[in-house]
């Protein structure tokens, strides 16, 4: 089914483009004319013939007009073979045009002098005869005359037909005769081998949809009715695509749309999608029967015309209860809006109504959201300031314990050490070694040993609670001010250098400028507290502030160093 609605859809974009088709087939006869016009000898007679071919199906009196040129010029250029081919074409075209006394005056004495060559077409254009001879004659007995010699020369044109593909065509025809289902099981394989631009597709595809067809008579059976009207379409499509203005398959289809829709079930009455497809499948059955109605008048085809004619009346008439039908809906219809319309004017006053009452609190709640929404930035803002002081202190308490176990560790280590140095004194002052007890004394090694100590645990602590503090700081420092390994900026004056000499001692991570920043991101921002830690003037740490400040990369504010500080780490 869904192979069904592809295909019809396909084809109904076809129709709708089928001038598009028809100007490209225009454009191609053009060329190929006026190569024909100045063309000469034999050439123009290839050209004359390419001309009928492709007005064959397209415009039947201007085929018949160049095959009557190629005649000409075959008699005048070419041999037997081509004189004779160029009779047995013009002879087929006049069978088209109806005139099947003239096309058989033609065809019937030629057998005897028949070349081999020409066999072939021969037996085609002899056996299309008989077959439209048979299907528009009104006279009884001449139909059957002609139906008698359908068979025969079916079996001829097999016989004499060189293209394997187009004999699996003839073969199945023969075959259609007495089991469709063996045609079926004749043609399918090769029709599903052709490509989808094959020019054979028309003519496979319509042969299948006969095969299928006449398995629907026989049978009833809707699928076998559906899968003939998939082929027709596939047929259709071909020749729509082609330009061809001579229908067969598109007949076929409209013809099947019509019985489908015309013989749906009674039950389906009510049911408004099987009445919908009902309706659609009409429209379309007019649409493909004007379609083909309107492209044989144009192409001349005059036999195509009068096949037509008696398949019409059926359809215009579906046509026309479909709209009687519509015009008695769409009557209801109205009826049924103005109803509606009574109906929804009085269900719009209730709205208007109930919209002024939901307006009025909605107004309400737009106060109360605002006012809600006001006392929940205040408490973000309460909750952010409040996990702001929450790091901090957990940064302070971090801190506190850190240093704590350092100073308590360093406190005992001092201590120790301050014991042992009171011993050594007391054993001096014992024994009253006057002069070494006073150059010991005066000896400040210890106390230097145990500063320097005491400031490298420092540095070696801080560092462990804030291992990027280096790093971050010479993010905000200028290219040339930044802190290397070791905490020697690239470019140290004597001065700074000769500090970390002297208070950092050579073990030391931190500068003294360092330290002060350190203690700083510790916040000990009191001068007179890090002068004192350090073993510094004030005036000192006031330097080393203001070095840091000149360090600072533009465009920071150097009055922000202690916030600046605060971030690192």
């Amino acid at each position: 089914m869904f192979l069904l609605i592809s295909i019809l859809l396909q084809l109904d974009t076809a129709v709708a483009q089928r001038d598009h088709y028809i100007a490209a087939r225009q454009s191609l006869i053009a060329e190929q004319t006026q190569f024909y016009h100045i063309s000469e000898g034999s050439r123009k007679y290839e050209f004359a013939m390419r001309l009928h071919d492709l007005y064959n199906g397209f415009d039947t009196d201007s085929a018949l007009h160049y095959i009557e040129c190629a005649e000409e010029l075959a008699q005048l250029h070419m041999g037997a073979a081509e004189q004779q081919l160029s009779r047995i074409y013009r002879a087929r075209c006049l069978a088209v045009s109806g005139n099947y006394g003239a096309a058989l005056g033609i065809l019937l004495p030629m057998e005897r002098e028949l070349l081999d060559k020409n066999a072939n077409a021969y037996y085609k254009s002899l056996n299309l005869t008989y077959i439209w001879q048979s299907e528009f004659s009104t006279i009884e007995e001449e139909k059957a005359a002609s139906r008698e010699h359908i068979l025969p020369l079916r079996e001829r044109t097999i016989a004499t037909e060189k293209d394997t593909i187009w004999r699996v065509q003839e073969e199945a025809l023969v075959l259609l005769e007495q089991s469709p289902q063996a045609a079926l099981a004749h043609l399918l394989p090769v029709y599903r081998a052709l490509p989808d631009t094959s020019d054979y597709v028309r003519y496979f595809a319509n042969t299948l949809g006969s095969c299928y067809q006449k398995i629907y008579w026989e049978s009833s059976d809707t699928l076998m009715r559906d899968s003939a009207l998939y082929y027709y379409a596939v047929s259709a499509l071909s020749d729509m695509r082609g330009g061809v203005l001579e229908h067969s398959s598109l007949r076929s289809v409209a013809l099947l749309l019509y019985e489908s829709a015309s013989m749906a079930s009674p039950m389906e009455g009510p049911n408004l999608k099987a009445q919908g497809a009902n309706d659609e499948n009409i429209d379309r059955a007019y649409r493909y029967m004007m379609c083909c109605l309107s492209d044989a008048q144009r192409c001349k085809a005059r036999l195509r015309t009068i096949e037509m004619a008696g398949d019409m009346p059926f359809i215009l008439g579906a046509y026309r209860d479909q709209i009687i039908s519509h015009e008695r809906m769409l009557v209801a219809s109205e009826r049924r809006q103005n109803l509606f319309a009574r109906s929804t004017l009085a269900i719009a006053l209730l709205l208007a109504i109930a919209l002024a009452v939901v307006l009025y609190f909605f107004g309400r709640w737009r106060v109360m959201n605002r006012e809600l929404r006001l006392a929940n930035a205040r408490i973000g803002a309460i909750n952010d300031r409040l996990q702001a002081a929450n790091l901090a202190l957990r940064d302070s308490n971090r801190i506190r314990d850190a240093y704590l176990t350092q100073y308590m560790a360093e406190c005992s280590q001092i201590i120790s050490e301050m014991d042992t140095h009171s011993e050594r004194l007391r054993g001096l002052a014992l024994r009253g070694s006057v002069k070494e007890l006073v150059s010991v004394v005066k000896r400040k090694d210890w106390v230097e040993g145990t500063l320097r100590s005491f400031y490298q645990h420092f540095d070696e602590t801080f560092l462990s609670l804030f291992p990027t503090f280096i790093a971050d700081l010479n993010g905000y420092l200028s290219d040339n001010g930044r802190w290397t390994m070791g905490g020697v900026p690239p470019q140290s004056t004597s001065h700074s250098v000769q500090g970390q000499r002297t208070l950092g001692g050579a073990d030391s991570v931190l500068t003294t400028e360092l330290r002060v920043c350190a203690l700083v991101r510790l916040g000990i921002n009191n001068v007179d507290d890090i002068s004192r830690f350090l073993r510094v003037s004030p005036k000192t740490v006031y330097n080393y502030r203001a070095q840091t400040k000149s360090r600072l990369a533009e465009p920071l504010d150097r009055n922000d160093l202690d916030g600046i500080i605060l971030r690192c780490g």
